[in-house]
């Protein structure tokens, strides 16, 4: 991303559901970053560890905050 265009970000948020980050895109929000993260669950059918991982988005609101739409 272009740093000269970040002074525009006035609200960043965070969400872990692509549903979720969808419905922030469909208001005009932008994704800034996406992180992942791994941890271990045992799973009950098969009784072994298995790996579970977790997305993080963050998104920021490009304009004036006081018009900031959020998905409801």
């Amino acid at each position: 991303m272009d740093s000269a265009v970040l002074h525009d970000i006035s609200v960043v948020c965070e969400a872990s559901s692509s549903d979720r980050v969808n419905n922030f895109l469909i208001l005009g929000w932008k994704i800034l970053t996406i992180s992942n993260d791994y941890h271990y669950e045992e799973n009950p059918e098969f009784r072994k560890p298995e790996k579970v991982v977790k997305f993080r988005y963050s998104l920021g609101w490009f304009g004036d905050r006081d018009r900031v739409e959020y998905p409801s």
